[in-house]
């Protein structure tokens, strides 16, 4: 993306701003990415693990808390996902945080994420 700045004497300044990566990993975009994922069918491995090695040097902390029956146990399972550090107590931390439901072949399943920035 593009975008032009021109002053008083008619001279041009090309600015490039990459917003592409600030927008693709917010929380609502993360969570419904992986929602969309999961009804395909895809496993929390083959969803995650791709992900988290894209983000790794972009963010300050990535925290996914995925929790349902995945498989055919009765038990539900709780699997977490982090990278860097999430303080959810801190009031000064920019956090994003999304949270939501499906129903999956087995039951529901529900997707906490928050996603920092510093």
């Amino acid at each position: 993306m593009q975008t032009y700045l021109s002053y008083s004497l008619g001279e041009f300044i090309i600015l490039r701003v990459n917003i592409f990566n600030f927008f693709l990993y917010t929380a609502p975009v993360l969570s419904n990415y992986i929602i969309l994922r999961l009804r395909k069918r895809y496993s929390l491995s083959s969803i995650f693990r791709p992900l988290l090695k894209r983000m790794r040097g972009t963010l300050t902390g990535f925290q996914a808390k995925c929790q349902g029956r995945f498989r055919k146990k009765q038990r539900a399972d709780v699997r977490v996902f982090r990278i860097g550090r999430v303080s959810l107590s801190k009031y000064s931390s920019s956090i994003f945080y999304s949270f939501s439901t499906t129903a999956l072949r087995y039951g529901a399943v529900g997707i906490r994420i928050a996603v920092c920035y510093d």
